[in-house]
């Protein structure tokens, strides 16, 4: 590969070249690195099944022009929250996130919008 877009300074940058990686071309945010992919400067976008096609989709391309040729891992959703949130209501949200996970409406909802 010629090129493989990454955020620059994020996580994926970081990944790819702890694993070697030396034809990482860092770009500002997801969707610099979608655009040049579309636009054939890059041939693979480091991101995840849900960032990458919601970029594409913001950017206004057709997601069916790309496609996932590797899944290096798949990651949970993950929440961040405020060092002021009480364990309690934390407990809580994780409870009720769990619940709409296991009756399927995560998968629902991301099928619907992504």
């Amino acid at each position: 590969l010629k090129g493989i877009g990454a955020i620059e300074g994020g996580s994926s940058e970081a990944f790819l070249k702890s694993k070697g990686f030396q034809n990482v071309e860092a770009t500002q945010g997801l969707s610099g690195s979608i655009r040049k992919l579309m636009a054939g400067k890059l041939d693979a976008v480091f991101a995840t099944e849900i960032s990458g096609p919601y970029a594409i989709n913001s950017g206004g391309f057709d997601k069916e022009k790309v496609s996932c040729v590797a899944a290096v891992d798949k990651p949970d959703i993950w929440m961040a929250a405020s060092l002021k949130m009480s364990t309690e209501m934390f407990t809580k949200f994780q409870a009720a996130f769990q619940l709409l996970e296991q009756e399927g409406f995560i998968k629902q909802t991301l099928e619907k919008y992504l």
